[in-house]
């Protein structure tokens, strides 16, 4: 199950955020964006010659820290095999995160989960993450420009 975020503004515009994963593979989903290109040709062409490495991917919102838009995207790692047990769950070593660019200006977005800025996250463990939370980040509403103001919390799968 994953989690969301409301955001809203006095206007009336209203925008939700789901994070996680859910029940639906959104390692897939991400690995088809990329053989698209939808994350450039970089990254398509590091999947071509990484056929080996795993694909791990959230859901998470993404914010250009240069012009502010905002929107749903996928915190997604090249991931492999990190050979070693420890506490019972099989390690996984962080080989390469997928940066993902603005829509707008082009430059690499800062992702955030769950209303906390998790970009560098150095945790490959979904439920290390979902413990830190706290950090809300000031979107500003695309009709009228006002800081939007976080909601209630949803549930998704």
């Amino acid at each position: 199950m994953g989690i969301g975020r409301v955001y809203q503004c006095g206007c009336g515009y209203r925008v939700e955020f789901h994070y996680g994963s859910g029940f639906w593979p959104a390692e897939k989903i991400v690995a088809e964006k990329i053989r698209s290109g939808e994350f450039g040709k970089k990254w398509k062409l590091f999947l071509l010659e990484h056929s080996d490495l795993k694909i791990q991917a959230d859901q998470v919102l993404c914010v250009c820290p240069s012009c502010g838009f905002f929107k749903s995207g996928f915190d997604a790692r090249f991931v492999k095999d990190g050979g070693a047990f420890y506490g019972g769950v099989k390690r996984i070593e962080l080989v390469k995160r997928v940066e993902t660019p603005c829509d707008k200006c082009g430059v690499t977005m800062n992702l955030y989960l769950e209303g906390e800025k998790a970009f560098p996250v150095t945790h490959t463990d979904w439920q290390t993450r979902r413990s830190r939370l706290g950090y809300v980040p000031r979107l500003r509403c695309p009709d009228c420009g006002n800081v939007l103001k976080p909601g209630s919390f949803v549930k998704w799968d």
